[in-house]
């Protein structure tokens, strides 16, 4: 059902989209644009989304994080690999239906050059990295806190408005632009899309792959404190 939402949710708002360009409003996208947009969309959400920090805080309160302790691999490429194979296994579905919905809407692969080919990979596996190193820090806050839902919560809602996953953020005022792209959240998903879509310079490429790498740097060095400091507090709770 996940996989099939992550299909579903971004046609449906394409068909928004769409039925929006078609009354005449200033989008500023194309109709080929839109329909690109929205589909490598869907594949970029599938190669890039997380979900293993909503299950961290029940392994915690129940005193499974202790068995993850005693294994000889880190716990956390022991999430990162399930993490990987279920990507891989909802990509291999979602893949063959976008390039059919592509088609359908006749509009084929966009014609990149091999670097630019090499940016939006690269982008999107640091996305990747991002989300699943922000998810599993929201997840550990449950060392300290009783109920972690509502920081969850509160991410999907900036994620889904400043990531560019329902409204593009080229077509956004320049305030919230402007704050879209100081925030993490673009460098999540919106990014790849931006380089698939030509819509930077090279000096924003630049730009936009700094603020990607700093706040890649970030979420590894978060992350390592939040897991030091709260696994301290976990053994020292008797847990």
């Amino acid at each position: 059902l996940y996989s099939l939402s992550l299909f579903v949710t971004p046609v449906i708002v394409l068909a928004v989209w769409l039925v929006i360009n078609t009354q005449g409003t200033n989008t500023l996208m194309s109709y080929k644009e839109l329909v690109i947009y929205f589909l490598a969309n869907v594949l970029v959400k599938a190669a890039t989304s997380s979900w293993i920090g909503q299950f961290i805080p029940g392994r915690i309160r129940r005193g499974e994080i202790s068995g993850l302790l005693l294994k000889p691999m880190p716990f956390l490429l022991d999430w990162s690999a399930n993490n990987i194979s279920e990507k891989i296994i909802k990509l291999l579905f979602l893949f063959p239906a976008v390039l059919i919905t592509g088609f359908w809407l006749s509009v084929g692969i966009p014609s990149l050059e091999i670097g630019q080919w090499i940016l939006v990979i690269v982008t999107t596996v640091a996305a990747g990295i991002i989300y699943f190193l922000l998810d599993i820090i929201i997840g550990m806050l449950a060392f300290w806190l009783e109920e972690t839902r509502s920081f969850q919560d509160l991410f999907l809602v900036f994620e889904s408005f400043f990531s560019g996953r329902m409204i593009p953020l080229v077509v956004l005022p320049i305030f919230w632009k402007n704050i879209a792209f100081f925030l993490p959240f673009r460098y999540m998903l919106s990014l790849p899309l931006e380089i698939l879509l030509r819509q930077l310079s090279s000096s924003q490429i630049y730009r936009a792959l700094a603020m990607q790498s700093g706040y890649l740097i970030a979420a590894i060095l978060i992350y390592k404190f939040i897991f030091n400091r709260g696994i301290r507090r976990y053994g020292a709770s008797g847990a």
